[in-house]
């Protein structure tokens, strides 16, 4: 069918996968004794579901070692950023992290003026502008900012996520998608596993004391939602997608409401959302 060949097909599809991901990652990781060891659980699931996409796509892998070598790099990248979100997502509220990971879309916009050679129009300007002004609204409280360690956890991840997908824009395109996406999961998975020297029990021991679904749903969530993601960037356009996944804020931060309970500043979370996926618009 054509509407299996269409931006708007994967783009709806990640949106439903990631605001699950979103949402039940919190519980996965809730009562997680070693953070590294349940993201690992996590990573290698949504690496093995990405996986099972690859007969749906074209086989293919590049030739060109340039490219593996910006793969590696991007690998190195995404580890830091998936360590550190598994933390934030335990510690910090789902809306939180929902409204401060958009800060992706910030250090993107600095990259593109830095490295790519891209004008800093008013209107992108503008949105940077409104990306901030969001987050200091969010962690305005009471006279003073409110920001603890995890909150700087969470900006530094959404730097380091920034740094990969500056680095993979292109890759993905070398490769049989599902297959590419696979590797960016496992591949950190094994790098946090060496380097936090977590051993396969610490891996069954986060599956017997925390819920088994919480760790599948998300897994398979985060990978299917991965190569719906990249997907949908192939077939469409950024300046179309980018605004469009903005509004993923909007909707984790209702859900966080009603499954979370997270009641705290609701109105101004709200608020500081609206403004960063106004920012995000402006951006692209």
């Amino acid at each position: 069918m054509e509407i299996f060949n269409t931006w708007q097909f994967y783009f709806v599809v990640y949106m439903v996968l990631m605001s699950i991901n979103f949402q039940v990652f919190k519980l996965a990781v809730k009562n997680a004794v070693r953070d590294g060891a349940a993201v690992i659980v996590i990573q290698v699931i949504a690496g093995f579901s990405a996986l099972m996409l690859f007969p749906f796509f074209e086989i293919k892998f590049s030739t060109d070692l340039k490219v593996y070598f910006f793969l590696a790099l991007s690998i190195i990248f995404y580890t830091f950023n998936d360590r550190l979100q598994g933390t934030c997502r335990k510690y910090l509220d789902v809306s939180l992290f929902t409204i401060l990971i958009q800060l992706t879309n910030l250090f993107l916009f600095i990259y593109g003026v830095i490295f790519y050679n891209e004008i800093p129009t008013v209107k992108k300007i503008i949105g940077a502008g409104l990306i901030i002004l969001g987050n200091i609204l969010l962690l305005y409280k009471k006279g003073t900012f409110k920001i603890n360690r995890y909150v700087i956890m969470n900006i530094v991840a959404a730097f380091f996520l920034a740094t990969a997908l500056a680095i993979d824009i292109g890759n993905s395109e070398n490769f049989n998608l599902p297959i590419y996406i696979m590797i960016l999961f496992i591949a950190p998975a094994l790098l946090i596993k060496v380097v936090e020297r977590v051993k396969v029990k610490d891996l069954l021991n986060e599956l017997q004391l925390n819920n088994k679904r919480f760790f599948i749903i998300t897994g398979i969530a985060w990978g299917l939602a991965s190569v719906f993601w990249f997907r949908a960037m192939q077939l469409g356009e950024i300046t179309t997608i980018a605004p469009l996944d903005g509004s993923i804020i909007l909707i984790n931060v209702l859900l966080a409401y009603l499954i979370h309970k997270e009641k705290d500043d609701r109105i101004k979370r709200f608020i500081a959302a609206i403004i960063i996926v106004s920012g995000v618009v402006f951006l692209v």
